[in-house]
């Protein structure tokens, strides 16, 4: 089957391998979920505006997937638990 796949295909797909097994993708990839932010004093809502801000980040840079960086980034973006 893969000897019909162009050089291409085949550096696409190893790409696609790396992605999946690399880059968080889905909000459980991330350092910090859900009941770290409730630990952080977060509830309702607000736990969801956060990870929407933290998944933004590491889809924008997947070196910030980490829990000191994205405690860092709600911090610097003026977000404290309540």
């Amino acid at each position: 089957m893969f000897d019909q796949i162009g050089p291409g295909a085949l550096t696409l797909l190893a790409r696609f391998r790396e992605i999946l097994s690399t880059d968080p993708l889905v909000p459980a990839d991330r350092a910090l979920r859900g009941q770290d932010l409730k630990a952080l004093g977060f509830e309702g809502p607000a736990i969801g505006a956060q990870i929407e801000r933290m998944l933004d980040a590491v889809y924008a840079d997947p070196a910030q997937n980490t829990p000191e960086k994205l405690t860092a980034i709600l911090t610097a973006a003026g977000v404290e638990g309540p």
